[in-house]
């Protein structure tokens, strides 16, 4: 520690420079006292690297043109004849620096992710890191293909080669064959792989073949041929920075956190964002389904044991919260359990509680309570369409 600080210190360097060392050096406490001494407002505008000496700056503050004829990403996804508006580039010295400053702390994020360093990304988030504005698709892709950090299972639950590129399409597909069922992930639906195609051209998914799936047939001529053309012909700006964000960045990165094995990670962010009782689930069939895949495989029975341990502690949690929801209020509670989950596939708590086999779930007061009413006819289905539904659940 007496090293550290003495070369905050002792160089006088740059918040941006001395954030790069608290973190190289996993000190979290340094970081705190010596450099977000302001807490989550902006440092003094001497105290921030220059604006001029960021290649990151320049990135920032290009201004978005229309894209042309041998650009990345060539305008699939926009009319012909179509011409953005030049942006006026930033001058003011101020805005510069904490623009700046913003990508300072977004690229500390970044590291801080990959080296699993929890206590970082506690620390950025309490001194004003928007995760929304932080996690794009090129982010979150970036963060499923490291390295870094603690080892993970992901390639060898898929057969994937070492050296592969893992896209989010393949993501889609591992977290469907995981899920099991009937359920579809956000990253297979057509809307997102317009999306990804529009920003990075198209990548056949090669994890289809890698996992025993069979991949999608090329289109045959005529109408689906002219479906598929009108399908690449959305308009979509893949100069705007916000269409590769994320409406929920801590639903993302949490199932990115458990794919990846880093269970106190996913613990946190659990704990961030909305829907907690549905993510508790889904944490719990995913490590209950990479464990029964691990034990299938030559994988060393630790590592079985260890994802089936943090299955059954997202178990105990999604129980917990079930139980003080119904505590709280009991009709509350019992939407809860059939609310439908739009982010998780339209399904609800329920059906995910029985996808993951979760016994102490399904055998709670509540979830008995909800089941004997719909048994007994003395809920109005006209008034709960999502409870007609969780009646294949006895099937």
């Amino acid at each position: 520690m007496a090293i550290l600080t003495a070369l905050l210190k002792g160089t006088n360097a740059s918040a941006r420079d001395q954030l790069s060392l608290a973190l190289a050096w996993n000190r979290v406490d340094i970081a705190r006292s010596q450099i977000f001494v302001f807490g989550p407002r902006w440092p003094p505008l001497g105290n921030l690297a220059p604006a001029t000496d960021s290649k990151a700056m320049e990135k920032e503050k290009k201004p978005p043109t229309a894209t042309t004829k041998g650009g990345r990403g060539k305008g699939k996804g926009k009319k012909k004849g179509k011409v953005k508006e030049e942006v006026e580039e930033e001058t003011d010295p101020r805005k510069l620096e904490l623009l700046n400053w913003v990508n300072a702390l977004e690229q500390a994020m970044l590291d801080a992710l990959v080296l699993d360093r929890v206590d970082f990304v506690k620390l950025l988030i309490e001194n004003g890191v928007n995760m929304q504005h932080f996690l794009t698709i090129p982010r979150l892709e970036e963060l499923y293909n490291t390295r870094l950090g603690p080892p993970n299972t992901l390639h060898l639950l898929g057969n994937l080669p070492p050296d592969y590129h893992i896209s989010l399409i393949d993501i889609g597909l591992v977290l469907e064959y995981l899920m099991g069922g009937a359920y579809r992930c956000n990253y297979t639906r057509k809307g997102f792989r317009t999306l990804y195609n529009n920003l990075f051209g198209p990548k056949r998914p090669k994890a289809l073949k890698l996992l025993g799936m069979e991949d999608d047939e090329p289109p045959a001529k005529g109408k689906k041929k002219k479906k598929k053309k009108k399908e690449e012909e959305l308009d979509i700006d893949v100069d705007d920075p916000a269409v590769s964000r994320f409406q929920y960045p801590f639903h993302e990165l949490m199932v990115w956190a458990v794919l990846m094995k880093r269970q106190k990670m996913a613990v946190f962010l659990w704990q961030r964002g909305e829907e907690s009782m549905a993510k508790a689930l889904v944490a719990c069939k995913l490590y209950k389904s990479m464990a029964h895949e691990s034990s299938e495989s030559e994988l060393v029975d630790d590592i079985s044991q260890d994802l089936d341990n943090n299955s059954k502690d997202f178990g105990q949690l999604a129980v917990e919260l079930l139980d003080q929801s119904y505590k709280h209020d009991e009709q509350i509670a019992m939407k809860l359990l059939t609310y439908e989950l739009k982010n998780w596939s339209n399904s609800t708590c329920l059906k995910l509680a029985v996808a993951a086999k979760h016994r102490d779930f399904i055998a709670h007061t509540c979830s008995q309570m909800l089941l004997t009413d719909m048994w007994m006819g003395r809920l109005r289905m006209r008034k709960n369409p999502g409870l007609k539904e969780n009646l294949k659940l006895q099937d």
